[in-house]
C-alpha cells in the first residue's frame, strides 16, 4: 500500500503547462496594447486640461487689467493666477505663444519625447494633433 502511494504521480503534465503559458501570452497580447492606448488617452486629456487652465489664467490676467505685452512666460501667472507652475504629463514644456496679437498657451515635447502618441512642437489647444 505504501509503495502504491509513492508510485502515484502528482503534478501537471507538459501539455497542461503549455496551455497555461499560451493563455497567459494571449492575455498579455490583448492587455498591453489596451494599457498603452489608455495611457495615451490620459496624456492627451492632461495636456488639453493644462492648456485650458493656462488660457483661463491668461484671460483672468487680462480681465484684471494686465497687458499681453507684460506676459513673457507661464511663470508670470504664478502665484496670482495659477497656484503653481504647470507640468506634465511626462516632460511637457508649457509656454506662451502670440496668436492674432493675443497670448495663448502652447506645449512642446521635451527632447522629442512623444506625449499622447505625438511629438508636440509649440502646439496651442487648437493645433493639437489628435482629434479624439
Amino acid at each position: 500500500m505504501f509503495f502504491e502511494f509513492l508510485n502515484k504521480k502528482k503534478g501537471f503534465t507538459l501539455v497542461e503547462l503549455m496551455i497555461v503559458v499560451l493563455i497567459l501570452g494571449l492575455l498579455t497580447a490583448i492587455g498591453v496594447p489596451a494599457y498603452n492606448g489608455a495611457k495615451e488617452y490620459a496624456e492627451r486629456r492632461i495636456v488639453e486640461a493644462n492648456l485650458q487652465l493656462i488660457n483661463n489664467a491668461i484671460a483672468l490676467y487680462i480681465t484684471t487689467g494686465g497687458k499681453y505685452s507684460n506676459l513673457t512666460s507661464v511663470g508670470d501667472l504664478v502665484p496670482k493666477y495659477l497656484e503653481k507652475q504647470i507640468s506634465g504629463p511626462k516632460k511637457a514644456v508649457y509656454s506662451l505663444k502670440t496668436v492674432n496679437n493675443k497670448k495663448v498657451a502652447a506645449v512642446s515635447s521635451y527632447n522629442n519625447e512623444p506625449i499622447g502618441g505625438h511629438v508636440l512642437n509649440n502646439n496651442t489647444y487648437e493645433q493639437l494633433p489628435w482629434t479624439d
